[in-house]
């Protein structure tokens, strides 16, 4: 079989194609390196795959956003702002706007005219993620049991529509839309807060682990489930519906049932830290959750020794002894007497 030619034309920043209608890119376009290969290896297909933006998008999106002239239309009305203009860029540059077109489909379900319009400016300036289902991932910080820091007047109900307090890894939760009030401040209002991984304490080593307290969670939004954006440069908005999805990574980890750092916190410093949080005979309660690893230690008439200028100070080296498997050993730990003070 014959191969097909057809007539090109090359200038010094153009290419024009004659085939049922005549096809033109410029240089700067950013399909034209795959356009100009397809056209050398006269890979007629491929070019006019890469041509043929408006069909691409509609077979995707399943005729609900189009592109005429480079304008991404949804329902056939003309849609502005960031979104659209990465939108066309991705095309343009040969990446795969598929989750963009989808985020733009569920973005459109949410009937708040100024979420379409900021909820993706808003992604871009915290640099979070949208998943080729066209939702977005966010983050939230909660205790470390599971329960949010603050506690708002409704509680919020998990898929099965019980009521609860605690969020849990693959599990979905829900609160009251009508609840939740539009407002231009970021913590003025009830509902299911997210935000970038910075808006609660900003606590992150320099390999980006999350050092704070608590549990940093990873979570699934879809955008019509967005209820507000307060401002441009907001760090955290207010959605009425989200899943959990995971734990961000954290360097807490727990040894024998005690919490420490790795790095460069130390047992030792740990110990002199919880020292010097002592109120009269009540220790603080870290170091009653590190006793069972002390294997020895040294404490004078239930007290913490000070110097003479009232600083604690280290009566005996605390030594650490690990088993065969590395793990630290304990020893019984020191017996309290009634009021729970520890015995001489």
């Amino acid at each position: 079989m014959k191969a097909v030619n057809y007539p090109v034309i090359l200038g010094n920043n153009f290419l024009t194609l004659i085939a049922d209608k005549a096809y033109s890119i410029t240089t700067s376009d950013g399909r034209w390196a795959k356009v100009l290969d397809a056209v050398k290896r006269k890979a007629w297909g491929e070019f006019f795959t890469l041509m043929d933006k408006p069909a691409a998008i509609a077979r995707y999106s399943k005729g609900k956003v189009t592109v005429y002239n480079d304008e991404i239309h949804y329902d056939n009305k003309p849609v502005n702002g960031v979104i659209a203009e990465r939108i066309l860029k991705f095309m343009n540059d040969g990446f795969d706007f598929a989750p963009l077109v989808a985020f733009l489909d569920n973005l459109y379900l949410n009937k708040d005219e100024t979420i379409k319009s900021g909820l993706y400016h808003f992604l871009e300036n915290n640099q979070l993620a949208i998943t080729e289902r066209g939702s977005f991932l966010a983050y939230k910080l909660v205790k470390d049991d599971g329960t949010p820091y603050y506690n708002s007047n409704s509680t919020f109900v998990n898929e099965a529509g019980d009521d609860v307090r605690v969020y849990e890894v693959g599990q979905s939760f829900f609160y009251p839309r009508n609840l939740i009030v539009k407002t231009n401040d970021e913590c003025s209002t009830e509902g299911l807060y997210v935000g970038n991984k910075n808006y609660w304490n900003g606590q992150f080593d320099a390999e980006n682990n999350y050092t704070g307290g608590g549990k940093m969670l990873i979570v699934e939004v879809y955008p019509q489930n967005v209820c507000n954006v307060p401002h441009a440069d907001a760090t955290k908005i207010v959605v009425c519906e989200l899943k959990v999805v995971d734990e961000y990574k954290t360097i807490v980890k727990k040894v024998n049932g005690s919490l420490f750092c790795d790095g460069e916190r130390s047992f030792e410093n740990i110990i002199d830290e919880c020292m010097s949080d002592f109120n009269n005979d009540t220790p603080a309660a870290p170091l009653s959750e590190l006793w069972d690893d002390l294997v020895e230690t040294n404490y004078q008439n239930n007290h913490a020794v000070r110097d003479s200028k009232g600083r604690f100070v280290k009566a005996k080296k605390v030594i650490f002894k690990r088993d065969a498997k590395g793990h630290f050993a304990s020893k019984k730990s020191p017996s309290r007497d009634a009021k729970g003070r520890f015995r001489s």
